[in-house]
């Protein structure tokens, strides 16, 4: 048996079952009803997208996603929001639990320790606590998001400048494998300072103050003069150090499971 290695961690050269569920509960992954499309992918870092127009039921007329694996990421791409001519075809609105599924079905990859959800261009009500996973699996449910060419209400439009594509239509899944994936898991700064917020709440004798984050040394962190403590983030980890943990660096474990207790 062959010991994965950082370099073969990828999800290059390797082979996803990709299918579309509907599942009877809110949780992804639990009570499958079936599903609207299902492809067996051949994933390439030189092919993109390497799924194009995948479908996915319940959310509109033209409901398909470009999906690109990459290095140890999956990009998730509401394509129809281009095609203009088409009104409100190119609209999507998932009121039900549905979504996406990634098996390693024929067992080629190590198994996944950990991801980390990009949603800073997210469909408007796309929900990362709807992402699931385990060694083999990821369930990813598009419940409650919509993608509106034209905004109505309350339900805003899908257009976003700001955004590489110029809508608010993709989510990047960001995959850890065991034994070393090919690319570290990229922080998402803003859950970080979310989590730092949310400490500054819950331990104000510890930060009892609002601070802004920086960078140093590799560590996404923030500094708190009233008790000297650094706090940061590095390697999927949370470290404290100062004050009252003392001149050493304090490991106070994984982020995720921080990142849930906190509700985030």
């Amino acid at each position: 048996m062959t010991v994965p290695t950082a370099a073969q961690a990828a999800f290059d050269g390797k082979t996803v079952l990709v299918t579309s569920p509907t599942w009877a509960s809110n949780t992804p992954g639990e009570g499958e009803l079936g599903f609207t499309d299902s492809r067996l992918v051949a994933a390439s870092n030189v092919v993109s997208p390497d799924l194009a127009d995948f479908r996915t039921g319940g959310g509109g007329i033209a409901d398909a996603w470009n999906i690109d694996f990459n290095q140890n990421t999956i990009t998730l791409e509401f394509a129809p929001i281009y095609i203009r001519t088409l009104g409100d075809q190119v609209d999507y609105m998932y009121m039900t639990s549905t979504g996406f599924h990634f098996q390693d079905s024929q067992g080629q990859l190590p198994p996944i320790v950990g991801i980390s959800v990009d949603d800073a261009f997210a469909p408007f009500g796309f929900d990362r606590s709807l992402v699931r996973f385990d060694e083999n699996n990821i369930w990813l449910s598009l419940q409650g998001s919509m993608c509106h060419f034209y905004g109505m209400g309350s339900m805003p439009s899908c257009t976003n400048p700001t955004s590489p594509t110029g809508y608010d239509n993709v989510i990047k899944v960001t995959v850890q494998f065991a034994g070393g994936a090919s690319e570290p898991v990229a922080l998402d700064k803003g859950r970080a300072d979310r989590l730092f917020d949310w400490a500054e709440l819950s331990f104000p004798d510890l930060f009892p103050s609002r601070e802004a984050s920086f960078e140093i040394l590799g560590y996404y962190a923030r500094f708190y003069p009233a008790t000297g403590i650094y706090v940061g983030i590095k390697d999927g980890h949370v470290f404290v150090t100062g004050g009252n943990f003392g001149p050493g660096i304090v490991d106070l474990g994984p982020l995720e499971p921080l990142f849930n207790q906190a509700g985030l």
